[in-house]
């Protein structure tokens, strides 16, 4: 029942927030989304990871923004997951800040969204992966962490 009860909290939210943005701002959809994208194809996978993995932050940030344009194409993310990213992004996610986590927790979003990479959350560190989102969406004044916290933790609640 209490499982039940936070799913329905969170979806009533995530519809709420969702409304609220797009009557702020009607326009915010009305670019094709293919316009907006910088999309990568799989050849460029590897320079991605060692992007992902730099010490300087703003290639970090840089590395992982272009990621979450393509990690929701399943070819991409296939090849992604198989190449070791899950660890870096997940490294991401406990590690860093602004932004950088911002992008980090959208393309974790992203990849759950197209049903894949439920892997992170069956190995090694979940436990603390999982406490670290909901963290973020408890402590977190940044609307662009909440919602690829909150995106993440209904994907979570919702999963078979």
């Amino acid at each position: 029942m209490r499982r039940a009860t936070i799913i329905s909290f969170l979806l009533e939210y995530v519809t709420r927030y969702n409304h609220s943005i797009q009557s702020q701002h009607p326009n915010c959809e009305s670019l094709p989304v293919q316009t907006l994208r910088d999309t990568m194809d799989q050849a460029d996978i590897p320079a991605l990871l060692s992007r992902l993995s730099s010490d300087e932050d703003a290639m970090r940030k840089m590395a992982v923004f272009k990621l979450q344009s393509s990690i929701n194409d399943p070819a991409f993310a296939d090849v992604f997951i198989s190449s070791g990213g899950l660890n870096i992004l997940r490294r991401l996610i406990m590690s860093t800040g602004g932004n950088t986590l911002a992008y980090s927790l959208q393309s974790l979003s992203r990849l759950l969204e197209v049903d894949m990479g439920w892997e992170i959350f069956e190995s090694t560190g979940a436990g603390e992966l999982v406490e670290r989102v909901v963290e973020l969406i408890v402590v977190h004044p940044l609307v662009n962490i909440l919602r690829g916290a909150m995106s993440i933790l209904v994907a979570i609640v919702s999963h078979p």
